[in-house]
């Protein structure tokens, strides 16, 4: 059984982390209206947040999720 990865013989098989994909809120691969309302139930407290998902949402440069992301998302869809 091959080893791979940086942390093979802790774990058996490590994966990198996937990189941020700015405006992918929920994560389909797609910056789409979809994204949109991710986001807002996001920020509502009522949507599913993955690290991923939550490093997507991150879209200007603060480091926090908020609703200057929210007003950045919709520019980049609106292309402003």
């Amino acid at each position: 059984w091959p080893m791979m990865g940086h942390d093979a013989q802790h774990s058996g098989v490590y994966t990198d982390p996937i990189p941020p994909y700015p405006g992918d809120v929920n994560t389909d691969g797609i910056i789409n209206a979809a994204d949109i309302v991710s986001l807002q139930l996001m920020l509502s407290g009522q949507g599913q947040i993955t690290p991923q998902s939550h490093n997507n949402a991150m879209i200007t440069d603060d480091l926090v999720v908020d609703d200057e992301d929210l007003q950045a998302l919709i520019d980049l869809l609106l292309g402003r």
